[in-house]
C-alpha cells in the first residue's frame, strides 16, 4: 500500500480519474455536527496563507483500473465517502452563490471517456441518483435524502459561503 499526502484539489482536477463509492457502500449519512465540523476546518484554513493546509481525514482509493487509451483511471473509495460527497456538494453550494466558479466546478465534477463526458464521483445506487440530481440542478432538488440536507445547511450558510468563495 502506498501512502501519501495529497490536497483535495489535486483528487479533484485530475482530468484522468473517476471516483466510485461501492456497490455494499453505506449510503450517505453525515449530518450537521459532521458539516459544522468541516465548516470550522474550512473557516481555520481561511485564517492562514494560501500555502497551509489543514488534515480534513483520510481518504483511501484502491486503484480498479488504471485508464489505457482515451480511458480514465478507476478508484475505489475505501474510506472518504462522506467527505468528498460533501465537499463536492459544498462546492456545488458555492457556484449557485457565485457564478464566477463555475468553470472551476465543471472540472471538478467531470471529466471525458472517449469524448463522452463522466462524472468524476460516482455514488453508490442508493445516492447516485440525488447526487447527480444536485450536481445539476440550479435549485434546490425536490427530493429528501440526507444529500440535499447539505444544500439546505449550506445555503443557510450563505454568508460563510460568500467569504469562503
Amino acid at each position: 500500500m502506498e501512502v501519501k499526502k495529497v490536497r483535495v484539489k489535486k483528487i479533484l482536477s485530475s482530468g484522468k480519474d473517476v471516483y466510485e463509492v461501492p456497490y455494499f457502500q453505506r449510503s450517505y449519512v453525515w449530518d450537521k455536527p459532521n458539516w459544522d465540523a468541516w465548516i470550522d476546518t474550512l473557516l481555520d484554513l481561511q485564517n492562514q496563507d494560501e500555502e497551509s493546509s489543514v488534515f480534513i481525514g483520510s481518504i483511501i482509493l484502491k486503484i480498479v483500473d488504471q485508464g489505457r487509451l482515451g480511458r480514465v483511471n478507476r478508484f475505489s473509495i475505501i474510506d472518504g465517502q462522506q467527505r468528498l460527497t460533501t465537499i463536492m456538494v459544498f462546492l456545488k453550494a458555492c457556484v449557485d452563490h457565485n457564478e464566477i466558479l463555475k468553470d472551476d466546478f465543471n472540472e471538478y465534477i467531470s471529466t471525458k471517456e472517449l469524448g463522452k463526458p463522466i462524472q468524476k464521483l460516482k455514488n453508490n445506487h442508493q445516492d447516485s441518483k440525488i447526487f447527480q440530481e444536485i450536481l445539476k440542478s440550479a435549485s434546490p432538488v425536490d427530493m429528501q435524502s440526507d444529500i440535499t440536507d447539505i444544500i439546505q445547511y449550506v445555503w443557510k450558510l450563505k454568508r460563510t459561503t460568500k467569504r469562503i468563495s
